[in-house]
């Protein structure tokens, strides 16, 4: 069990550590927008978008009769409104995720954070419906501006168990971030059931350098941030060989698990550019739309 002093600190890093994922996701928005090509992203708004082929339950007063004729099937003419997308941001706060090698690097799961709400500001912003976790791993829809987003949703987990999959709408997209250290049943079942319901999305592998490379020296003592526990690490190097392996074979797995279910897998390294990556992943972002302003 947790000493209470302990719950404190964490309360109180976290507390600390808000303001400035706020600010710096809001920045970071800025920024990336500008990176993007202007391109025309449908909106919410009553304005005409686009044709579709009637569908039983379509309205048959939306149905536009001359260009139906012209093209001898019936059209609907479908408005900005009914094209919303809903996307959940799921991001790991188990205790691994505290890592950081250097105190010039931000840890996995304050990256991790950012991205997410980097990513929730800039689909807020063309008007998807955009849902984040709380710490009782409930989705909570985002007011605008991340205005909702409190100290709920950075609590640290005791587990690595994943939301109930009751609570994500049939045919939308889940964006998952963790360093996936941890029992890939957990992460396998999870999609399958996802899969289910016509649910697809991104597995975003997040990893310190240290953890890509293993680039340390010999007599090092390691700390399990997930039990607790520490030990002396000898020769460095078979012990980084049969890391190496087993790293290799986790990402093997991961991208296994995202191909059968029609998932994405992307890696993130934390010594590198976000800006970069983040530009990266929306022009891999397949909506509907596919289109992002």
């Amino acid at each position: 069990m947790q000493r209470i002093s302990d719950l404190l600190k964490k309360s109180e890093e976290n507390s600390s550590i808000l303001p400035d994922l706020l600010s710096e996701s809001s920045i970071l928005t800025r920024n990336v927008l500008q990176g993007l090509h202007s391109t025309r992203f449908s909106g919410k708004g009553e304005a005409f978008w686009q044709f579709k082929e009637y569908r039983k339950g379509d309205n048959i007063a939306s149905i536009d009769w001359r260009k139906s004729a012209s093209s001898n099937k019936f059209l609907v003419r479908e408005k900005e409104n009914e094209t919303s997308e809903t996307i959940y941001f799921y991001y790991d706060t188990s205790k691994s995720m505290s890592f950081k090698s250097s105190n010039t690097l931000k840890s996995k799961y304050y990256l991790a954070v950012l991205i997410s709400l980097t990513l929730s500001r800039i689909f807020l912003r063309n008007r998807e419906n955009v849902y984040l976790f709380n710490d009782k791993k409930i989705p909570i829809k985002c007011s605008e501006n991340l205005k909702n987003f409190d100290l709920s949703f950075l609590k640290e987990s005791q587990n690595n168990n994943f939301p109930n999959v009751v609570n994500f709408k049939k045919n939308s997209t889940v964006i998952i971030l963790s360093d996936f250290f941890f029992n890939q049943d957990l992460i396998k079942n999870f999609l399958n059931k996802l899969k289910e319901n016509n649910i697809s999305g991104y597995l975003i592998h997040v990893l310190d350098p240290v953890e890509i490379s293993f680039h340390i020296g010999d007599n090092v003592e390691i700390n399990d941030l997930e039990t607790g526990k520490s030990f002396l690490l000898g020769d460095s190097n078979f012990i980084k060989e049969k890391y190496k392996e087993n790293l290799h074979k986790l990402i093997s797995e991961l991208k296994f698990i995202s191909k059968k279910n029609s998932w994405n897998y992307l890696s993130y390294n934390t010594e590198k550019k976000l800006n970069k990556f983040l530009l990266y992943l929306i022009n891999n972002i397949s909506l509907k739309k596919n289109k992002i302003a």
